[in-house]
């Protein structure tokens, strides 16, 4: 029975974004590769390897130089 209830995913408990102090994020996915290379989608959400594809794409020429 205690494996059971520890394996149920599906919230057992009723506990709300709320009551855990997340009710401000948003319940958005992860962004793809293309939508991280086309660079137009607001409604996903970049990883740090889709941000380096994002710079790969958009941003091949660009060259950094490093001021001291």
């Amino acid at each position: 029975a205690a494996y059971a209830h520890i394996s149920n995913t599906e919230n057992p408990h009723g506990v709300t974004k709320k009551q855990v102090g997340l009710e401000y994020v948003p319940n958005i996915g992860k962004a793809t590769s293309d939508q991280a290379k086309a660079g137009t989608s607001d409604e996903a959400i970049m990883t740090p390897v889709r941000v380096k594809e994002a710079i790969a794409a958009l941003a091949p020429q660009l060259k950094w130089t490093v001021i001291s």
